[in-house]
């Protein structure tokens, strides 16, 4: 299993797509999580009616129990830069005939470990 892991990290190492899509997965996500506060800020301080009703400031968006259900929420709307990537990834094996060649060269049990 170390070596299939190794044998796709070498295929992905020289790939600017993955490293591209990987950044701008990563970044997009710690802006939006990031900027939570600042725009719950910003929203209390514009909104009249909504500072009478609720403290916008005092939400516990990076508390422990909360913090895991604003992060996976705001990941769940990014997994499709991950899904573009790999149809990207699967049409680059058919295309350059790497996934057949793996599957006619084969690893041997001995071989995968």
């Amino acid at each position: 299993m170390k070596r299939l892991a190794k044998i796709e990290l070498l295929k992905v190492r020289s790939n600017a797509t993955f490293w591209v899509l990987a950044g701008l997965h990563m970044g997009i996500l710690l802006l939006v999580l990031l900027s939570g506060k600042i725009v719950l800020r910003a929203i209390s301080l514009d909104g009249e009616n909504i500072s009478n009703l609720i403290d916008l400031a005092n939400i516990p968006l990076y508390q422990f129990p909360d913090i895991w259900h604003n992060f996976t929420y705001v990941a769940a709307y990014l997994k499709f830069i991950l899904a573009i990537y790999v149809i990207i990834s699967i049409t680059n094996e058919i295309s350059y005939d790497t996934l057949r060649q793996n599957v006619m060269n084969g690893l041997s049990r001995k071989k995968r470990d």
